[in-house]
């Protein structure tokens, strides 16, 4: 005996109370919230990157300088050496340590600025997703960095930007389908149904027969829920807090994401402040430091003198180059919170 039996069901939801478009709009904002957690992680890979990349710059300059001061304390060694020996009266054996030992913890200096600079690399290969075993070659920065939006232009560009905000306005928003969707419990479920079979069988008799081969039906279902122990309304209670709940949460990250641009905004300002400072700093500690260098050879100034004027001009660029660092940090720090890059800031 042969019995092959085939049917089709077809039910479409005409009204649900509104729970089909509070799920629908629930699964379209968690698409959107996740796509905000891909640009999240998108900025901190550019923000860990630049970081880097600025650190290394920063370590390569210092280990420049501390070449450049070992260079020119070589110099003042030479010259301290030769008036030493040839009875100088300004020159004494105390002056002589003095040069020898200054120029020893120069090198000193550069060894470990060598081993910073290395470092520096390395973290940067690393945050670049390239093997150890690169070596990197940094492009010359020669662009100075600079920032001509105010503190309220950017508080507002990271309301519309930032990953974190827009992630829990969407979730926000997210919640207040939950109480759409709650609230249709309240409500009947008014649903089209529609069903056909047939049935293919070489027997023909009982239950199967010529009219029960084939058939199909249509109606209309229905389905309310009149009593079910306050479950609605306790859904609805809950989806309501969990709203208020992240309605203060929003309001509180607004407050913080706006104290740590302002942070990072005054940072900067102090940044470029000291740059303008430091470069007027680098410009007389090298001229007070040639004036030194010539009045020596003429055995017109003390030694410690000299080793002064020395070292207060390596300390002077060694600070610019920092304010520089820092200037670099904060505008990265800033894009980072706003969540786009500040020269796209219209």
């Amino acid at each position: 005996m042969i019995l092959l039996t085939a049917s089709i069901n077809l039910t479409y939801p005409v009204f649900t109370g509104g729970k089909r478009a509070a799920v629908v709009n629930q699964a379209e904002k968690a698409v959107e919230i996740a796509e905000q957690g891909r640009r999240k992680s998108k900025l901190e890979i550019i923000r860990d990157v630049k970081r880097f990349y600025y650190g290394a710059q920063f370590a390569l300059q210092m280990e420049q300088l501390a070449s450049d001061t070992l260079e020119r304390f070589l110099v003042i060694d030479e010259l301290t050496e030769r008036l030493y020996q040839n009875d100088s009266l300004k020159v004494k054996k105390t002056d002589y340590l003095r040069t020898k030992t200054t120029t020893a913890l120069t090198r000193a200096m550069l060894h470990e600025s060598q081993y910073a600079r290395e470092l520096a690399h390395q973290a940067l290969a690393n945050a670049m997703g390239l093997d150890w075993t690169n070596q990197l070659t940094l492009a010359t920065d020669t662009k100075f960095l600079q920032l001509n939006e105010d503190l309220q232009t950017l508080i507002d560009n990271a309301h519309k930007f930032n990953p974190d905000l827009q992630q829990l306005s969407l979730a926000v928003f997210s919640v207040g389908e939950k109480i759409n969707e709650a609230r249709s419990g309240y409500y009947p479920v008014l649903g089209f149904h529609a069903a056909a079979h047939k049935t293919w069988s070489d027997f023909d008799s009982g239950l199967i027969n010529s009219d029960n081969r084939e058939g199909w039906t249509i109606g209309v279902n229905l389905k309310w829920n009149l009593f079910n122990g306050f479950r609605t309304s306790g859904k609805v209670d809950h989806a309501k807090a969990s709203l208020r709940k992240l309605e203060s949460q929003k309001v509180l990250l607004n407050q913080a994401m706006a104290l740590q641009i302002k942070q990072q905004f005054l940072r900067l300002k102090s940044a470029s402040k000291q740059i303008e400072d430091h470069l007027n700093a680098t410009d007389y500690a090298s001229q007070n430091r040639k004036l030194h260098i010539r009045a020596y050879r003429e055995e017109l100034v003390d030694t410690k003198d000299v080793l002064e004027s020395q070292v207060i001009e390596a300390y002077s660029h060694g600070l610019l180059y920092r304010s520089h660092h820092y200037l670099n940090i904060a505008l990265i720090s800033l894009e980072y919170l706003v969540g786009k890059n500040i020269q796209d800031i219209d």
